[in-house]
């Protein structure tokens, strides 16, 4: 009896590891694939004393924006501000999706043509961009009022103030 159950373990575990070694895509796969999703996301370390200039010319922003996302050219867009800060790294920041390159590049350029880019504001602040691709999103909202961003296995923490993405 004893022998027979060893057996059979044996045989169940050969099986488990022949499923798991075999390919492990199948655990991974979920059908389709999304199309790529583009961000553009601009980064700005703002002098203390600049911050409500800065404020205000997310205004002028929000309205090309607004109108992007209103021709199909975008799929939403966000600004933050990171209310925890060290001196030189960012204090604040935007973002906006679009389903193809193209479409990020035509809504950049828009806002690179608007007035309120020779703004003193822009000119006296650090500046960092990014342009990242994503498959993975339209997981859960993005409404959020708080969010903690931990950097070198939360030795680092920054906390984010997201405003209420647009899309």
């Amino acid at each position: 009896m004893r022998t027979r159950s060893i057996k059979g373990l044996s045989v169940l575990g050969a099986l488990t590891l022949g499923m798991l070694a075999g390919d492990p895509a199948w655990a991974q796969t979920s059908g389709t694939e999304k199309p790529l999703m583009y961000t553009y996301v601009s980064t700005w370390a703002v002098p203390r004393a600049m911050w409500g200039d800065y404020q205000k010319s997310l205004a002028v922003d929000d309205e090309a924006l607004s109108k992007a996302v209103a021709d199909g050219t975008l799929t939403g867009f966000g600004d933050y501000s990171i209310l925890n800060h060290q001196e030189g790294l960012a204090t604040h920041g935007s973002w906006f999706s679009a389903s193809s390159m193209a479409n990020l590049i035509k809504a950049l350029e828009v806002l690179r043509a608007a007035p309120g880019m020779t703004a003193p504001v822009l000119a006296a602040s650090k500046h960092w961009d990014l342009i990242l691709e994503s498959r993975d999103y339209n997981a859960h909202s993005a409404h959020s009022r708080m969010a903690t961003c931990g950097l070198a296995c939360g030795v680092t923490r920054r906390v984010l103030a997201i405003r209420t993405a647009k899309s």
